[in-house]
């Protein structure tokens, strides 16, 4: 997919740091699609 699972989550911490709550419910789905997608 051309990034890891800790780059990811890093980028997703960051947008969630910058962009409060709302950010939280995109980033857990955004997780969920990366792994679905990676398998």
């Amino acid at each position: 997919m051309g990034m890891t699972l800790q780059e990811l989550e890093e980028v997703l911490g960051v947008a969630v740091y910058m962009g409060g709550g709302p950010s939280l419910m995109y980033a857990a789905n955004a997780l969920e699609a990366f792994k679905e997608f990676s398998n």
